[in-house]
């Protein structure tokens, strides 16, 4: 089962640095809070595919008071809610949480973005690591170039985002968000209890493969790129993974690590596999990615690289992540 999900714009603003992700208000520059908590101009909030505008209070560093009556019939303690506060040509955002729900108001509390489990791999995993050229990325935030993601063999849940073409007014669909299960045709078949052994087929050791890979399509017409047709082909350095989330990786690097750097652009390339019960089944995770480097650092000799995906990995492949 194939599924494929547009994430160009999150792309785009991620090359055009509008977004600026915090974890705490107290980070905020003091004219930023006077327009917001005291000069009550109004903050965007998306739940659920749809976009308010509501006056917003400063509890503490990490809470704030949404003024609401409307928000608040549909919204439960402990859903997500993403905060935008938008000021000059940045948009600060911020994941909060539900946690408060009162007759004229709601509380939100803030998210670490950073927070997603972290799985150490003890097993030497490769990563092949490919830079995106300037060129290209160029063409991305003309928008001569799509991104796409394609999924196959789990379901997608993404989080919502901000389309910057339509008036807030106006826009109704800041997300794609497909819901599916696996194939039927990937459930392996457990025995009942009035069947022996003998009485089961001799079924050989088989392997659930999950596919996520990144894409570039022509704007106009449903078409690989050029671009990343040259990217898949381009020369690759390998690193091995060290940790891994739904939002990002942790890559070791040896002599070639100084060629890295914060912002850049890069495709990694993996394959993870382990094995899931007794029987030898198993899951083997390929992955082609798109990420930017957040932060390079030099370790013993070898360097560390934290990249950060464009888009969040499926919620369900931390199940399938190997820890050993």
């Amino acid at each position: 089962m194939k599924q494929e999900t547009d994430f160009t714009l999150q792309l785009q603003t991620i090359l055009n640095r509008k977004n600026v992700q915090l974890q705490s208000f107290a980070l905020l520059d003091k004219e930023i809070k006077l327009e917001f908590f005291q000069n009550r101009n109004k903050a965007i909030l998306i739940h659920k595919n749809k976009v308010y505008e509501r006056e917003i209070n400063l509890v503490d560093d990490t809470i704030i008071d949404v003024f609401d009556t409307q928000l608040i019939q549909y919204l439960k303690r402990g859903q997500l809610v993403l905060l935008v506060l938008p000021s000059g040509q940045n948009r600060y955002v911020f994941q909060t949480s539900a946690y408060g729900l009162f007759a004229d108001r709601i509380r939100l509390q803030t998210l670490d973005p950073r927070k997603n489990k972290r799985f150490i791999l003890h097993k030497k995993t490769a990563v092949n690591i490919r830079q995106i050229a300037d060129a290209t990325s160029l063409r991305i935030r003309e928008g001569e170039l799509r991104s796409f993601r394609q999924v196959k063999g789990i379901s997608i849940d993404t989080f919502p985002e901000i389309d910057e073409s339509q008036p807030i007014s106006q826009a109704n669909d800041f997300s794609k968000i497909i819901e599916q299960t696996i194939s039927k045709d990937d459930v392996i078949p457990q025995k009942n209890d009035s069947q022996k052994e003998t009485d089961l087929p001799i079924e050989p050791y088989r392997t659930h493969e999950v596919t996520i890979e990144d894409l570039l399509y022509k704007a106009e017409i449903q078409e690989q790129a050029d671009d990343f047709i040259s990217l898949k082909k381009q020369p690759y350095l390998t690193g091995f993974i060290i940790n891994i989330s739904i939002g990002g990786v942790c890559i070791e690097v040896q002599k070639e690590w100084k060629n890295f750097f914060e912002d850049q652009l890069l495709a990694i390339e993996s394959d993870l596999k382990h094995n899931v019960d007794e029987t030898g089944h198993s899951t083997q995770i390929k992955l082609f990615l798109f990420g930017v480097v957040r932060h390079v650092r030099e370790d013993k000799g070898s360097g560390k690289i934290n990249l950060q995906f464009l888009s969040p990995l499926p919620i369900a492949t931390q199940f399938l992540f190997p820890e050993n």
